[in-house]
């Protein structure tokens, strides 16, 4: 997470929708959330984990 502020939406986001589920191993997924990331993407945009 950046900072405490993005802390603080993702755990809205978390709460709301769940957690980020993959689609079955096609790509990468994030070390932080587990969300998927396309090919070449160099950051979450679930979570915003940088670097990837």
């Amino acid at each position: 997470m950046r900072d405490k502020e993005h802390l603080a939406y993702y755990q809205i986001y978390r709460e709301l929708i769940g957690p980020p589920s993959g689609t079955g191993g096609s790509g990468k997924s994030c070390p932080q959330c587990g969300a998927d990331v396309k090919e070449g993407a160099t950051f979450c945009r679930t979570c915003g984990a940088y670097p990837i």
